[in-house]
Order: C-alpha cells, then structure tokens, then sequence
C-alpha cells in the first residue's frame, strides 16, 4: 500500500534550534537503523497530506512568476499530542511530503511529492492544519532596504529622514541622482556600489570630473566650479562643485557590495532565499527609485522582456526557463485509458488570438536640454522610453474581431535586434489560435515527475488529437488527499 510521509520542521525554542517530526496517513512505523534517521517514530496522524498548485502564465500571456497555490496539511490532534507546537515557530520552515510503499526503505524508496515552507499551524481539539506556501514570497519584500538617517552629511538633512535610497542594479539609460544636500550639492547615484565608468550631464552638457577614495574625502572640500567628484564604493555619492544649470543625469553601472555584476544566485540571496538555482535572468537594467518595488517586479520585468518564466519547482529549487513552443520527444503522453477527465478550451486569459505586441523599453528620464547638448542627449531626453517598437498583423481580425493588443513596458534597455527575437517569440506564440487541455491523472511516479514546462503528448482520438499532439505543462496541482495529479496544457 502507497502512503504519505509528512517531514515537519519547526523551531521549538527561542534560540532558534530546530527539530523534525514525521507523520503518515498509513499505519504509524518507526524508521530502520539504515533509514535517514535512523531508529525515529513516524506518528499515524496525518489526515490529508495537502494540495499544491503551480501556474506559469497566472491568467495572462505575459511571462514572469510561476505562482504558487498552497493548501493545508492536516494532522490529527484529538489526543492532544501536538498540543505543545503551540510554542513553536513554523513561518518560514520546511515541510516535506513523501510518497512510497508502507515499510520501504525511508526515504531512499520513497518519491518526494513537494518541499514547501510554512507560514504557521491552526489548532483546535481535534486537529493541527499546517498553512503551506513557497518561497516566492521571500520576494515580495521591497529592494530599497536602506533610507536616510536625516544626520547630515550623506545621511542628509532632517528633513529627509525616512525617506528611500534609490539604488542602480546594473546600467540604464542617464537616470537623474537623487539630491541629499542642496547647500553641499551632494547626491546619492545609488545606495550601493556602482563601476564600470562615470558620466555626468547638466542640461545634456557633459560635466568634467573625478573620483574621491572616500566618502570622508569628498565631503572634505568642494570640486571646482562647473565639476564634480563622486565616491563609487557604496553607497555611489556625488558632489557638484556649484549649482546645477538644471537637470542633472548620469549614467554608470550599479554592481553588488564585492564590486562583482550582479547575477540571479546574488540578487536572490539577498532577499533571503540561499537555495539551489538554476538559470539565467540577471536582474539587471533598473534604478529602483519607489519604495514599493519588490525583488518580485525586477524579475517579472526582465522575463517579460526575454520571454522567460521562474520560480520554484516542486523540491523547492528556484528556476528559471526560456518559453518556448512544445517540440521535441514527450516526458509523457495522455490517451483515455491514462486519464480521469479530459476538457479541451481555449487558454485561460487568452480566449482569442492577439494581433498586435507593443513594447517600450529602455526607461528614459526626460530632461531640459541646454544649447551644444549631444545628440545622443537629446535622444535619451525627448521620450519617456529609450525605444518604442510595434508589429501589428490586422488580418487576425478577420476571423477574430476579439483579437487583443499585448503591451508591455520594462525598464531595461532593448535593441532592436532583441526586440525583433522577441516579436517574433510572441507571434509564434499567440498570434494564432491555441488548445488548452486540462487532464487528471491518478498519482503515480510518472505523474509526479511530470512539471511545468515539459513537453507532453496527448493522444485521444478526438479533436484531432489522433496522431498525438504536443503540449506544454503550463501548471500542475498535486491533490493528494484524492491520489490525483491535475496537468494544465498548452500548445
């Protein structure tokens, strides 16, 4: 007989110090002295093992976030036995959930069915429900996780007390410096550490310039007039050696504290995930100005610009993958005889093929601009956006009047050879009519190791599914209580 194993951990003192508990939903065991651990009980307790939904494109046909749709695991507590966990920290620990024969070796013989994390236990007389979620959450926090002191210096005036750091994560397009003193003239280019070169613009006019060793050394005494000084080391501050005609932009690159480009593994360490990930999406080409901007939207908005989607799979690893359309040989292939239900319709939030995708690209921060300003200048301080492109294919309507206009705006730069590849990604994709098909399946380790993104076949003989056509997993959701595994397809 198959059953759960439940790996619960939680925090069961103030210090920190962390313990597992193991329950199952078959008959309660203790592990063999060859098991991981060795010689430890597994309560028969565990009364539904929990639901987990992930969905790649969350309703809509731009990209970003895998987002995650946890349920609850419930454990019996009639006797009392869990009443202790009441003092225990659950936010943020792991819970693991196993699926093998009763009396396998554990957990060599058993298939990890998901890692989540938890956000905290209900409990009542009878039972214990444990709240599960991922850590995509982790990136909901804001990236501007510094302000000003208000105690002078590049701390500012009390005045600004409170108030948010910008930062810079890698190169955009002559962002204006944040001003911290207007009597000193000093201004904050980004709360972190910036290289690769150093440009500064009054009115579009290139202003000459150096660099100081310390911050220390650049409050010490002013630049001459019509200059500038600036310390890169982090935090980024300049110093003006007289008022601005006007508008000030500058243009270098905003790196991590080591001085190294910043990458996807560093940006999400920061925000507190240290896990393994796997891809590539360089959160890179912003200044972060809003305090409510998460670590969440600087992905979001670099993989709408590359067609990409990331998260975390189902065993808890963050990655991140380029979409593209179903080819290749199958992980899998549906027919009747391997499905509980079948429904075929139109892609949820995409009922009708789009006809038009607009991008803007490439953040500008539009400026006044004196007599002699580059043209390069005046390019970047006329628009809102670096680049604008459009494709239309107006013959769409013909057959769909309904067809939508995809937009999109990032703040990263975009050439045009970058916005060719990615019109003609979403051409491929969605200016035509596409299936979806949801299936149910009975759990089983084919199923399970099913996950978004690969490539699957269904084979009915109806809706000219015949020959077999070929899909994409575009979400999963484990229903364990039922034994049952759903798959959401697209192609």
């Amino acid at each position: 007989m198959k059953v759960f194993v439940a790996e619960i951990t939680a925090a069961i003192d103030a210090t920190g110090a962390t313990k597992t508990f193991y329950v199952t939903n078959g008959d309660g065991f203790t592990t063999r002295p060859t098991d991981m651990p060795a010689n430890t009980p597994v309560r028969p307790c565990l009364l539904n093992p929990g639901s987990y939904r992930r969905e790649m494109f969350s309703g809509n046909r731009t990209f970003g976030a895998v987002r995650p749709a946890f349920g609850e695991a419930v454990l019996f507590n009639g006797d009392g036995v869990f009443d202790a966990w009441r003092e225990y920290g659950f936010d943020g620990r792991a819970f693991t959930l196993r699926w093998g024969e009763q009396g396998a070796a554990y957990p060599a013989d058993f298939t990890t069915v998901f890692v989540a994390t938890m956000e905290g236990a209900v409990m009542d007389y009878t039972e214990v429900r444990l709240r599960l979620r991922d850590d995509l959450q982790l990136l909901e926090k804001p990236v501007l996780n510094a302000t000003f002191a208000g105690t002078g210096g590049i701390e500012g005036p009390a005045a600004l007390a409170g108030e948010s750091k910008q930062r810079l994560l890698g190169q955009v397009g002559y962002p204006p410096p944040q001003l911290i003193n207007e009597t000193a003239q000093t201004y904050l280019i980004s709360a972190g550490r910036c290289g690769g070169g150093f440009s500064v613009w009054d009115q579009g006019i290139e202003l000459s310039g150096g660099t100081a060793a310390s911050i220390a050394e650049l409050l010490a005494s002013a630049p001459a007039p019509g200059e500038y000084q600036v310390y890169s080391g982090g935090p980024t501050v300049m110093r003006l050696g007289s008022n601005p005609a006007g508008d000030l932009r500058v243009s270098t690159t905003g790196l991590q504290a080591s001085g190294a480009a910043w990458t996807l593994a560093a940006f999400l360490a920061e925000a507190g995930f240290t896990g393994t990930v796997t891809g590539t999406l360089d959160p890179v080409g912003h200044l972060v100005e809003s305090a409510g901007t998460s670590y969440l939207d600087i992905l979001t908005q670099n993989a709408a610009r590359l067609g990409s989607y990331f998260g975390f799979n189902r065993l808890g690893v963050f990655e991140a993958k380029a979409f593209a359309v179903p080819s290749g040989a199958p992980s899998y292939t549906f027919t009747r005889q391997n499905t509980l239900s079948f429904v075929r319709s139109p892609p949820d939030g995409a009922p009708v093929p789009a006809y038009k995708v607009s991008i803007n690209a490439g953040r500008a921060w539009p400026s006044q601009l004196a007599k002699g300003a580059s043209v390069t200048r005046t390019t970047f301080s006329r628009a809102p956006w670096y680049a604008s492109y459009s494709y239309a294919n107006d013959a769409i309507r013909l057959k769909h009047p309904s067809a939508e206009a995809i937009t999109l705006d990032v703040q990263p730069l975009m050439g045009n050879a970058a916005w060719v590849a990615l019109r003609d990604k979403y051409v491929d994709w969605f200016f035509k009519a596409r299936d979806q098909v949801a299936v149910s399946s009975l759990l089983s380790a084919e199923t399970l190791a099913l996950d978004i993104g690969d490539v699957v076949c269904v084979q009915v003989p109806r809706f000219g599914y015949d020959a077999g056509k070929l899909f994409k997993i575009v979400a999963v959701r484990y229903d364990t209580a039922a034994g049952k595994v759903d798959h959401v397809l697209w192609g």
